[in-house]
């Protein structure tokens, strides 16, 4: 579903696709805080390998505040709906998945500062792989994310 909407979006207008940043803390799925990071003490070489899986490319497509994330771990299409645009506040809705295998679902705020984003929030994904598509199980993260990159165009008033 995930591909279709994305394959969709990028044939309508190719050209309006763009780099918009890299976010170097991924919401998608949210794992890298609360399972790797408090084993850095113990074990530097596995979360180090974990925190370069979840780096995220992420795209802006002609449907404005509609974007895709590309990391070695998952794949995202976020869409952010202004909620105080003065205040560069924004709601965050999106879906998740996994090699293309969708997984999950994500929803929080985003607020900007020139080429800065934060955004904090929850995702809520299963386990289910392509070679187990189960979705009987389900995790709920709250999730933190850090990325850099273009400062957004203005919104029109």
């Amino acid at each position: 579903m995930l591909a279709l909407v994305t394959a969709l979006v990028l044939a309508a207008e190719p050209s309006g696709v763009r780099w918009e940043r890299v976010d170097v803390l991924s919401e998608d799925p949210g794992l890298w805080l609360h399972q790797e990071l408090p084993r850095l003490g113990v074990d530097a070489l596995t979360p180090t390998v974990r925190f370069l899986t979840q780096v995220k490319g992420v795209w802006s497509t002609p449907v404005r505040g509609l974007d895709f994330g590309v990391s070695l771990g998952s794949q995202s299409l976020v869409y952010e709906y202004p909620l105080l645009p003065r205040a560069n506040l924004a709601l965050s809705l999106g879906l998740q998945t996994r090699l293309l295998l969708p997984r999950g679902a994500l929803v929080g705020v985003a607020w900007r500062a020139g080429p800065v984003r934060l955004g904090l929030g929850l995702s809520v994904f299963s386990e289910a792989t392509w070679s187990r598509v189960d979705y009987s199980y389900w995790t709920a993260l709250p999730t933190l994310g850090l990325g850099f990159g273009r400062s957004p165009e203005p919104r029109a008033p």
